[in-house]
């Protein structure tokens, strides 16, 4: 079974340009509040906090439910499945996430948000090898790219380096009663 599929230009332009704006927008809005943002710190699992700055996120869900609709409808035209939990994350420089199973889902899908991406600015996909789990593999944030990986993918994102922008990722979680690949 395939645990990792990759999508150039996987949501279409037009999305793609409002999910930015909206991100762009809910980062200087004052009326979404302090309660739509939570931090890595107050929400993952200690395994997957270890020493990295606190990662920004907010469930899109709860803020915009007509992109939210938009961003379902084209997962479930590409892929052929509904991802309920949408959650943005801005990763600033110093921040990472260590190696780690998301067991709690089938699937996951992450989309990469920034426009530019610099070789030097780490912030990388790193996934083991299928084949060779003595071989790590890694995915440089590029436009509008998506992964999709199945359930038991050891995979970690390595750390956001001093002078590059924030990293802006889109994850959609999919649960087992969904199970995409």
């Amino acid at each position: 079974m395939k645990k990792l599929t990759t999508f150039e230009n996987f949501l279409s332009e037009e999305l793609f340009i409002e999910l930015k704006e909206y991100v762009k927008w809910a980062k200087k809005d004052e009326q979404l509040g302090m309660n739509a943002f939570t931090t890595s710190s107050t929400v993952w699992q200690t395994d997957n906090l270890q020493s990295s700055v606190p990662v920004v996120r907010f469930v899109l869900t709860y803020h915009n439910s007509e992109l939210h609709k938009k961003i379902t409808r084209e997962l479930k035209e590409k892929m052929g499945v509904y991802g309920d939990f949408i959650i943005i994350h801005l990763w600033p420089p110093l921040s990472y996430l260590p190696w780690h199973y998301d067991n709690y889902v089938t699937n996951a899908v992450t989309l990469f948000l920034n426009d530019e991406w610099k070789d030097d600015w780490g912030g990388y996909f790193m996934y083991e090898d299928l084949d060779d789990n003595d071989t790590i593999k890694c995915i440089k944030p590029k436009r509008n790219f998506a992964i999709l990986q199945g359930q038991g993918l050891n995979h970690s994102v390595s750390t956001i380096n001093i002078g590059a922008d924030w990293r802006l990722s889109m994850q959609i979680f999919v649960t087992p009663k969904q199970s995409l690949i």
